[in-house]
């Protein structure tokens, strides 16, 4: 009996590795995806640096107005009524290709996608 438990607690603290692993990969592609959308937001025509974006965000969000001080209305209009959306509207529909695409695989049972 003694070889069985040994095999079920190396199989336990493989799999134990491996979410902690999926977590921290997760967590890593989460912060990459914050960043890159803060970098989309910030990049155009009109010049706002990355503070910026975040403290009209901020302020918006949390309804503080003291984050929006020294911030022009323009700015904030075009951060959250053009840019943000833009931004939250691509991650959507990335995010919806890529669950129709995991389906579409599914569902021809492709044994590529395995």
């Amino acid at each position: 009996m003694q070889p069985s438990a040994s095999i079920t607690s190396q199989l336990k603290d493989l799999l134990n590795r491996q979410r902690r692993h999926a977590a921290y990969g997760a967590l890593v592609l989460a912060c990459l995806l914050a960043v890159v959308v803060l970098a989309s937001v910030s990049i155009g025509r009109a010049d706002l640096g990355p503070g910026q974006v975040l403290s009209i965000v901020l302020g918006k969000v949390t309804g503080q107005e003291h984050y929006l001080t020294g911030i022009k209305d323009s700015s904030a209009a075009i951060v959250w009524n053009i840019r943000l959306p833009r931004a939250m509207t691509a991650l959507a529909v990335g995010a919806a290709l890529a669950v129709a695409g995991t389906i579409f695989q599914a569902v021809l049972m492709n044994p590529l996608a395995d």
